[in-house]
């Protein structure tokens, strides 16, 4: 579908339509299905009742909510309406975070990681190449979690921005 549609958008009323029928009325799967120009550091992106994405920029965090329900949620014109599709300018080293909810719900006794943790641990980090945020968000999760197993998977896909210097121009890992 990615090589028919090229807006985030159109791609993933597409995918609803083609996966509805395909899993039982209690399910549906959520996503984040983005596109980034790597000459000029322009993401756009949709969410279909994902997490939604963090943004380090300029020493401040924030969460990117474009609005979107899950595929599976809703039929035609209620799931179409439903996605909004969002730009985001990426400046030099900028981070963009994607994560499972398994990051942010991962738990020691009754308190869960959260939304808070994981922003300042990227802001923490946020110097540091991709990689090295990636290990610093993870050993975050654990050290609060007290290594204890995940009951859910914890998936973290860090993007950084390095401008339009010459050579490679993102990070991801």
């Amino acid at each position: 579908l990615s090589r028919l549609h090229r807006s985030p958008k159109a791609f993933i009323v597409k995918a609803n339509e083609a996966l509805l029928g395909s899993f039982d009325k209690r399910s549906f799967i959520s996503v984040i299905y983005a596109i980034l120009d790597t000459d000029s550091g322009k993401v756009l992106m949709v969410r279909a009742g994902h997490c939604p994405p963090l943004l380090v920029s300029r020493h401040k965090g924030s969460y990117v909510r474009p609005k979107g329900m899950g595929i599976g949620l809703g039929l035609g014109d209620v799931f179409s309406s439903s996605i909004e599709e969002e730009a985001i300018q990426l400046h030099k080293g900028d981070v963009l975070v994607l994560y499972t909810d398994g990051v942010t719900e991962a738990r020691c006794g009754d308190e869960e990681f959260g939304y808070e943790r994981l922003m300042e641990s990227v802001l923490q980090a946020r110097e540091q190449p991709a990689i090295e945020i990636k290990e610093h968000v993870l050993g975050a999760v654990k050290a609060f979690t007290e290594q204890q197993a995940s009951h859910d998977d914890l998936t973290l896909v860090i993007l950084k921005w390095r401008g339009n210097s010459n050579g490679q121009q993102v990070e991801v890992s």
